[in-house]
Order: C-alpha cells, then structure tokens, then sequence
C-alpha cells in the first residue's frame, strides 16, 4: 500500500522526461520566416492601474515600432483612481498612435475590455499587455525578426522583475519552462495574457470569451482552450531575451499566495484536461514528499530518502534552469534549494484556502 505514494513522483519523473524532448524539439523548430511589414495593436485592459505601470508607459513612449504598423488602446474597466484622465494628459505629449477608451457602464471585466479592444483594432496582428508590464524599446523589431508563416498565436517569456518575493519568481520561470518544452510536443499547457501576440482573424473566428463573461479571471487559459483542438500546432513560444514581457511580482508570500489561489479558482472554470492533469501530478508529488519523507526517516532509510530527493531537486532544477533569464549565484541556488523544501507546505496552504475561501480580482469573486 505504501507504494502508492511514489506513483506521483514516478510521473512526474517520466513528465520530465516528456518535457526535455519537447524543449529539443522546440529549440530546433526550423523557421520560415516572413518578409513583409506587418500592422500590430497593443491591448492594454486596465482598472485602478495609477500605482503599477510607470514603467509601461515608459516602454511605450520609447517603442520602436520599426516596420510596423503600430497602434496602441487602452481599455478601462471602470477605474476610479483617476487613471483614464492620467492616460489622457500623457497622450498628449506621445508621437504614437494611441486611442483610450472606457467600457460602457453595463459592461464589465477584463475579456469584455479586451474584446472591445479587437473589435475596433484594424491591425493582422494583437498584443496583449497587462498595465504593470513592460518591454524593450526594439521589441517589435525583434518579435518581426522571430516570426514564421505557419504560425497563429505566439506566447512570450513572462519574467517577474526582481523587486518581488523569490519564491514567485522561481515558480513563474518553471511555469513558462513547462509550457514552453510542451509546445515543443504541441501540447500547450499554460499562456500568460501579459505577453499573448495572437492574429485577429483567429480570436473573432474563436470568440472565446462568449460562455465565460460572468467569469472575471482567466482570459488567457479560456483563450488556449478554445485555441488547442485545432489550433495547437499553430501556437509558438518563444524564449530570446529581446522578447521578454517584464512585469510586477508579488512583495510578499501573501500576495503570491492570494495570487496562487486566484490562479487555482480559475482553473476549474476551464476544459484544459492536459493542463489539469499536468497540474494534478505536480501537486501531488509535491505533496507525496511529505510521507515519504516521515516514512523513511521512521524506518531510518536515510540514504533512499536523500536518493529520491536529490532526484527530485535535480528535476525542479532542470525545469528552472533550461531557460533563464537573469545571473546564477549562491543566493539564487539558497533560495531554490528553500522553495523547494517549502513547496509541498505552500500547495497544502492554497488548498485548504481554496476550499473554504472564494477568491477575488479587482475587487470581483471569480
């Protein structure tokens, strides 16, 4: 019976394997890159944003459009902090093409703001944003240089700046290695609505978001779930360094906390069953270390123990590591090896929250 414990470490072992072939194939996918100009909007959906995107509008005002056809829309969901007449005064002194609009007093929630913002955008191409991200100022010129033909929607490496709580920034970089390595087996996983470049026509033919408006979270994984019975092979991550999105992360273990438990309620709204299961097995090997580890310290069979932790350690390192952004150091690997003995006890602390507790955005239950 007790052998039932290491079922969920014995898949998450053969997940990673998986995992290493996808990242392989996704590293090797030749190219067939485009050749002419193309037009881009940039969607930013915001509501009582006034203390987080200094830094976006500063990426903005230094954008380089290069070839181009860029416009830019901001979408409020009926802030109350002064943002919308904020945005009108910076415009005015901006040489870009920017339109700034409100959503109708009857109409509420980021999708709407976002489906707004695509219907009146005349670009190919949509780039969404969130209002606490920020980007290069040669992002587009880049993004151009990445593009292929047989591609629809291309998903960018979301990186948590570093005035935030470790721990979320750790997680966040597993997370897009995850999904990355599974695009490369065109199993997509995850997408992040701070960094989503998708084609136009593809969202207005897909109307994702028709059966889940009164749903106020989730616009990207609603997105990928209509996207993935016909469209997976068409879905690209990339992974250069001139195309990472930058945005806020969580100060503390609470608000990463409350964001792990708004991301939890979300998920069950969603039909991603590769994504739940992927997720299912993720917890639960976390969770299994903990009577494993009881077990074998009670029957003192400390060299297993160390064996099956070691092994474990490597394989979080390994999905840490394949792609990363910023400098390895000691304080970095003190602060890996920390997240992952209290991991498993984070995951017990979501759950339980998650069940006795609804959880909020924006001041709206998901």
């Amino acid at each position: 019976m007790i052998l039932l414990i290491y079922i969920p470490f014995f898949i998450y072992f053969c997940f990673n394997v998986f995992l290493l072939i996808g990242y392989l194939r996704s590293s090797r996918k030749t190219e067939n890159l485009v050749s002419k100009a193309i037009s881009i909007s940039i969607i930013i959906p915001f509501r009582n944003e006034m203390l987080r995107w200094d830094k976006l509008l500063k990426s903005l005002e230094s954008l380089q459009p290069g070839s181009c056809e860029l416009k830019i829309f901001f979408i409020d969901d009926h802030s109350d902090d002064g943002g919308f007449t904020h945005l009108t005064k910076w415009k005015e002194n901006i040489n870009k093409n920017i339109t700034i609009l409100s959503l109708d007093s009857n109409v509420i929630g980021k999708k709407e703001a976002i489906n707004l913002g695509v219907s009146i955008a005349d670009s190919d191409w949509i780039f969404t944003l969130d209002a606490d991200s920020y980007i290069s100022d040669n992002f587009l010129k880049n993004f151009i240089v990445q593009m292929d033909d047989s591609s629809l929607v291309y998903l960018l490496p979301v990186v948590e700046n570093d005035n935030g709580f470790f721990m979320s920034k750790i997680e966040s970089n597993i997370l897009f290695n995850i999904n990355y390595s599974a695009i490369g087996l065109n199993r997509p996983l995850l997408a992040n609505g701070a960094g989503m470049i998708f084609r136009k026509e593809i969202f207005l033919k897909l109307n994702p978001y028709h059966d889940n408006f009164d749903v106020f979270s989730g616009d990207d994984l609603f997105f990928l779930e209509k996207l993935t019975p016909n469209y997976r092979f068409e879905i690209r991550a990339l992974k250069c360094n001139e195309l990472i999105v930058y945005t806020t992360p969580p100060k503390n273990y609470y608000e990463m906390l409350c964001r792990s438990i708004r991301w939890s309620g979300k998920m069950k709204h969603v039909n991603l069953f590769q994504t739940k299961f992927i997720g299912l097995t993720v917890f639960l090997c976390n969770i299994s270390l903990i009577p494993i580890t009881f077990f074998h310290l009670y029957y003192n069979e400390i060299t297993t123990l160390i064996s099956i932790l070691l092994i474990k350690l490597i394989l979080d390192l390994g999905l840490l590591f394949i792609n990363y952004y910023n400098s390895i150091n000691l304080s970095l690997i003190l602060k890996v090896f920390f997240t992952f003995i209290f991991y498993p006890f984070h995951l017990l602390i979501v759950l339980s929250y998650s069940i006795f507790n609804r959880s909020k955005w924006k001041g709206r239950t998901i």
